[in-house]
């Protein structure tokens, strides 16, 4: 298992690949919900491989100064279930404390917060 903060084109397939096959077809969440980056606009992204497959992956925003968001969690349905989801964020927490930030947002789904909450997240407000 690797970690990756994405760099090539080849990996940010790999994340689109990994949030495809969880959210669009996984979930049904519509393909132009999901995939709301524009062209040209730099996103930070982690990406999880096992071999050469991608697993799981995690969009990373620092636009704010006072917190970082860790955005678009997905894990491949063949994937999830096997701890995928926690090394990703871990990977994330680490990033964004690098940074020096001392406050994390997470975007999530209903379906996944008792995930977060797993994990010593307290829930905040649900839109």
């Amino acid at each position: 298992m690797t970690i990756i903060r994405v760099k090539t084109v080849a990996e940010i397939f790999d994340v689109y690949r990994v949030r495809y096959e969880a959210s669009v077809i996984g979930q049904g969440i519509p393909q132009d919900l999901e995939f709301d980056e524009l062209v040209g606009q730099i996103y930070p992204y982690l990406i999880i491989r096992k071999g050469q497959e991608p697993v799981a992956t995690a969009r990373l925003n620092f636009a704010s100064k006072e917190y970082a968001k860790i955005e678009r969690v997905a894990v491949s349905p063949k994937f999830q279930g096997y701890g995928f989801g926690r090394q990703l964020i871990e990977a994330a927490e680490s990033w964004i404390l690098e940074l020096n930030y001392k406050k994390i947002v997470i975007t999530s789904q209903l379906s996944a917060v008792e995930f977060y909450r797993s994990l010593g997240y307290q829930i905040g407000t649900v839109i």
